[in-house]
């Protein structure tokens, strides 16, 4: 692999390793605040899976 090239992977891979921490911390925020919230947690999640099944129920009468 050309120099240039091994730059780029060795950047890419920080970014990646970067973006996988972050994405760590935020998972662990999410599972402290559905422990901490657990009526709020499971209310948000109903409502979403509500508005997603809404959704789709209306796109596939278009059908």
């Amino acid at each position: 692999m050309p120099k240039k090239d091994e730059g780029r992977y060795e950047q890419l891979k920080e970014k990646i390793e970067a973006l996988n921490g972050k994405l760590s911390d935020l998972k662990g925020q999410a599972t402290d605040y559905v422990a901490e919230h657990p009526v709020q947690s499971t209310a948000v999640a109903f409502g979403a899976g509500l508005l997603a099944g809404a959704v789709l129920t209306a796109l596939l009468r278009k059908r």
